[in-house]
């Protein structure tokens, strides 16, 4: 890895028929640490999955 590069860190658990998480970020990488570009909030949403026959939906946030 060299200064100046940049990655997208998108660890994410999935559990199907269960559950999902993925958190997404953006690192530059600084001559003495790295950078997070993402400012978004860790906060939780829990979605109900409905299942109408026709196949799996979720509502929009």
């Amino acid at each position: 890895m060299e200064e100046g590069m940049v990655f997208s860190i998108e660890p994410g658990i999935y559990l199907p028929c269960r559950f999902c998480i993925r958190l997404e970020d953006i690192v530059i990488l600084r001559e003495d640490e790295p950078e997070i570009l993402s400012a978004l909030p860790r906060t939780v949403h829990i979605v109900q999955v409905l299942n109408d026959g026709a196949g799996i939906t979720a509502p929009d946030f």
